[in-house]
Order: C-alpha cells, then sequence, then structure tokens
C-alpha cells in the first residue's frame, strides 16, 4: 500500500463457489466508489430520507469486479482480474498477468518490427506483407493463428521465423490462436496507413498493397523509395 499509493480503498471478499461443477476460490476488491445514494433516518417525528454523497459505496452489481483472483481448486490454474490504473495483484501475488487481445496484438507488432528491421533491406514491404496475413485471416476466421501468419510471413527464411518466434516467448506471447471479436481490431488491420518523411500521408485498403495493378513500391538508383498509385479515374479533396 506504501509502494503503490493508487491503490484504492475497498473491501475484501473470499468466497468459494462452485462454477461448471468445478469448486472455485474468489478473493475478490470491492472498491469504493463516491456515489449519491440514500440516507434514512428514523425519529419521534418520522422517517424522514434524503439524497447524500457517500464515498464508501460498493460497485453496481451490473459491473465487472475491478480487482481479484478466481482460482480453480482442482487445476489451481488462476484467473487475474484487474481493470486498475496501479496494476500490483501480479506483483503482490507473484503472478504474470495475461495480455489483453489488445496488448497481445500490439506485441506481436512490436516483435516483428524489430526483427524486420534486423533483417530486411525493405521493412515496409515485409511490415505490410505481415498486416495483410493478419487482416486475411481475420476476415476469414475472425482470429490471428500467430504461428501460421508468422509462417506465411517469414517461412521463406527459417532463421527469421524462428527469431520471430523466440522473441515472442520472450515477450510472454503463448497464444497459438487469438480470437478477434472486436471490430475496431478487425478495421484496424483493413487498411494500412504509411507516413514519408517528407510530411506525405497515405491511408489505402490492406489488399490492394499485394496488388501492383493498384500500388507499386520502385526502390529508386539513388536509395530513395516512390509511390505509384494507378487506376485513379478521381480524386476528392477531403
Amino acid at each position: 500500500m506504501v509502494e503503490y499509493g493508487t491503490i484504492p480503498s475497498g473491501d475484501l471478499i473470499v468466497t468459494d463457489f462452485t462454477m461448471d461443477g468445478v469448486n472455485h476460490l474468489g478473493i475478490l476488491k470491492l472498491n469504493y466508489k463516491e456515489e449519491y445514494t440514500h440516507f434514512v433516518e428514523n425519529s419521534e417525528s418520522g422517517v424522514s430520507a434524503r439524497i447524500i454523497k457517500h464515498k464508501g459505496i460498493f460497485p453496481p452489481t451490473s459491473k465487472q469486479v475491478d480487482e481479484g483472483l478466481i482460482i480453480n481448486m482442482e487445476t489451481k490454474d488462476v484467473a487475474l482480474l484487474d481493470a486498475t490504473k496501479s496494476k500490483y495483484l501480479s506483483l503482490l501475488y507473484d503472478l504474470e498477468p495475461k495480455m489483453s487481445v489488445k496488448e497481445t496484438i500490439k506485441a506481436i507488432e512490436k516483435v516483428a518490427a524489430k526483427v524486420i528491421d534486423e533483417h530486411f533491406d525493405n521493412p515496409l514491404n515485409a511490415m505490410t506483407e505481415l498486416k495483410t496475413n493478419i487482416s486475411e485471416s481475420i476476415s476469414r476466421t475472425s482470429s490471428i493463428p500467430v504461428q501460421e501468419i508468422m509462417e506465411q510471413t517469414f517461412g521463406d527464411d527459417i532463421e527469421v521465423f524462428e527469431s520471430c518466434m523466440e522473441h515472442m516467448e520472450e515477450m510472454g506471447i503463448k497464444e497459438s490462436k487469438i480470437e478477434v471479436v472486436d471490430s475496431k481490431i478487425s478495421n484496424k488491420f483493413s487498411s494500412q496507413k504509411l507516413k514519408t518523411d517528407t510530411g506525405i500521408e497515405l491511408k489505402f485498403p490492406t489488399h490492394l498493397f499485394k496488388d501492383p495493378d493498384f500500388i507499386e513500391i520502385v526502390n529508386e538508383p539513388d536509395g530513395t523509395i516512390s509511390i505509384v498509385l494507378k487506376h485513379i479515374s478521381q480524386i476528392i479533396n477531403k
């Protein structure tokens, strides 16, 4: 509590319960919320009620518990609930926090970017290839099969592929397949944005990058890059 000064006040509930026929132990922290509530007084003149603002209101039951652990008593698997800014529970209980889908995808992109920078002369093509493969997989299966995507992108070079998988293991990425149900994530990969050092920004549908009839990346003799956009019948100023 001293080290992590932003830990919110609350009450702790330790409970055993059955879920899907399996015994579980729950250690749940109900953080106080500052909300309005009723205050009822009994006096000789009768009962009076008024609305007051209280600092110790329990979170509504319709909302998820902000902090806690759920332990499967048969397998001893631990599910960590931590929706706070402090993120101290994993350290307190010596647990490795599970990354969210968004965090996992971001970590995969970070690993891929590092490997691409180390092994590719043209990182733009390789990174766009990766995002294209992810986009196509989400479109087909609403999921990202991690190893399969990496094989598609780097499979021609075993050294690069193995380096990528090793880096992901170091980052704590253990999922073999990531289920994508958030439309924001799928929309993110449906298009790509490029920004040049000259300040020009381009946004285009991911699937068009592989089609040289629409977009062509040209490596010029002087070391610069040219982007050729083809078959444009109309340009709209936005």
